[in-house]
């Protein structure tokens, strides 16, 4: 539906990359990867230094694990416009899954420097930080999460994979209970 709606925005302002931000985005949504892969080129026939359109299209370039390629469209995105929001995470996230991690870590830290209070960028950072086996220092980041939001559920889920393994079992299982009854309501 949203398509139909996007191509009546083309043929009202076919000279406007929102529409095709848009476009690329729903593709990606639906998985049509070389759909938006066209809306893509199709938007920076409008406008080449639109950061917008690199964005969405690392979006579509991370879901099929082309994560150099994703990279290369943050770098431009974030060299075009620097206050993009999250471009220094989404950077991360793609450098990451290059395997990348310290520089993916240094990303993170830049992000969270112009947004100390960013529940996902903080998550992140102690995914990747889980990941390179720095547990206190993923343990910090969401703890810092609970701070700012104590009912935050993956918070707690993240909290409970660090007690899993460190081999607490215990502290595990009161944290995935918080998940649950997060979940439930209750």
């Amino acid at each position: 539906e949203a398509l139909v709606q996007l191509d009546q925005a083309v043929a009202i302002e076919p000279k406007n990359t929102a529409v095709f931000v848009h476009r690329i985005e729903a593709y990606v949504d639906l998985g049509d990867h070389e759909q938006a892969e066209l809306a893509f080129f199709l938007g920076q026939q409008i406008d080449a230094n639109d950061p917008d359109l690199y964005a969405a299209m690392a979006e579509s370039l991370m879901a099929r694990d082309q994560n150099e390629r994703a990279v290369w469209c943050l770098r431009e995105a974030a060299r075009l416009d620097p206050e993009l929001p999250r471009v220094q995470a989404r950077l991360a996230e793609a450098f990451a899954a290059t395997g990348r991690h310290e520089r993916a870590r240094q990303l993170y830290m830049r992000e969270l420097r112009n947004d100390p209070g960013d529940a996902d960028t903080l998550l992140d950072l102690g995914d990747l930080l889980m990941e390179m086996g720095r547990f206190d220092e993923a343990s910090e980041k969401v703890r810092r999460v609970l701070e700012l939001e104590p009912d935050h559920p993956e918070a707690h889920a993240a909290l409970g994979d660090l007690a899993a393994r460190r081999g607490d079992v215990e502290q595990a299982i009161v944290h995935y209970d918080v998940v649950l009854r997060l979940g439930s309501g209750s």
